[in-house]
């Protein structure tokens, strides 16, 4: 049974994906998207084997002090951490805050994209805002927005910062011809205009200083509801760093995650890049050895392209552009093609062998 059922699981999910490409019933359709979603199920696993893997190698690796055991000590040092800061984390406290905004609407309006929220000018990703709109009085009942019904739009937002911010400013844009905003009676909302550029606005909170943060318009926003050019401006006033943000969790601009992948990741990535280069020479230099017909084509075609690609050859010939868009376009293409089709054609049957059992290597040898 180790054999027959992993086989018989082959060839019934291989089939049904395969089918799937020629049937367009809508029963088969919608099954073949939960099916595809199982997929992802299985690739959350197959993280959760593969870190367990890198535990066993290089933990044997490390007790037993073998050749190289501090680079393993380094790669769990570094999972460990992407792992706390990436993810572990995450369940901390953040900085939450919402507010509720009603509008009345002036003409049938589409409710998704209703309402926009814009995060604080200067905060990168710190902010994760949501808009949530539903209708707060329908008219007819027919669950559409027209005219004289109104929505309620609940804006929230949750800070990842690890510093206060004096004073956030949210730009809410909305269709003024559409939409008017209105209090809980319906009565329209009376707001205070942004004042002109250059101007402070009120303090958020006594004591506070003045807000600062543009709000999209380049003036001070007054505290609460106001007036913009684009629609309304909500400055929810002082923020406060959470536990969240204190920890540099998660994955936004202060976050030891981010710092790790643009200071550690990225650099060794941009390292191993620069030592490929030379490699690739290396190995161009030997390709290039011209020993035979095909060696003279391979290093022809490569030296015309190179000098037609570089200022150099267009100084030597003004046509040498040409003749390289020439070769790319169909020497290059024919060929690649050429072995696309093959490398399909080897998938293919690659994947009907699996599918009925001629092809068993996938299988545990045990």
């Amino acid at each position: 049974m180790k054999r027959e059922v992993p086989l018989l699981l082959t060839f019934l999910f291989g089939a049904f994906f395969v089918l799937s490409n020629f049937i367009v019933a809508e029963r088969w359709r919608t099954a073949a998207e939960s099916v595809n979603n199982w997929v992802f199920i299985v690739i959350a696993f197959t993280y959760v084997l593969g870190m367990g893997n890198i535990f066993r190698i290089h933990g044997l690796k490390i007790s037993r002090q073998e050749a190289g055991w501090g680079y393993s000590l380094a790669t769990i040092v570094g999972l460990l951490v992407m792992l706390l800061f990436g993810i572990g984390l995450w369940f901390l406290p953040q900085t939450k805050g919402a507010v509720t905004v009603r509008f009345r609407a002036l003409k049938s309006v589409d409710l998704d994209g209703a309402v926009n929220i814009g995060v604080p000018a200067g905060s990168g990703d710190l902010f994760d805002v949501r808009v949530e709109t539903s209708v707060a009085k329908d008219g007819n009942r027919d669950g559409k927005v027209e005219e004289g019904d109104e929505i309620a739009a609940k804006i929230s937002y949750s800070y990842a910062g690890s510093e206060p911010v004096p004073s956030a400013v949210f730009a809410i844009a909305v269709d003024r011809d559409a939409l008017l905003p209105v209090g809980e009676g319906g009565e329209p909302l009376a707001l205070v205009p942004v004042p002109p550029s250059g101007t402070e606005a009120a303090a958020a909170e006594p004591g506070a200083p003045p807000a600062a943060v543009p709000a999209g318009e380049g003036a001070a926003a007054p505290p609460g509801l106001s007036a913009g050019t684009a629609g309304l401006v909500w400055n929810a006033g002082r923020i406060e760093p959470s536990l969240f943000g204190r920890t540099y969790a998660g994955n936004g601009a202060t976050s030891v995650y981010t710092w790790f992948y643009d200071s550690v990741y990225v650099p060794m990535q941009s390292t191993m890049f620069a030592l490929l280069a030379f490699f690739i020479s290396s190995a161009a230099f030997r390709a290039f050895r011209l020993r035979s017909t095909h060696a003279v084509l391979l290093g022809v075609t490569a030296l015309v392209v190179i000098l037609g690609s570089v200022p150099v050859g267009q100084a030597l010939w003004g046509d040498f552009p040409t003749l390289v868009a020439w070769v790319m376009n169909c020497l290059q293409t024919a060929g690649k093609r050429a072995i696309l089709i093959g490398a399909a054609l080897g998938a293919i049957a690659t994947g009907m062998k699996m599918i009925v059992g001629a092809e068993k290597g996938y299988l545990a040898r045990d």
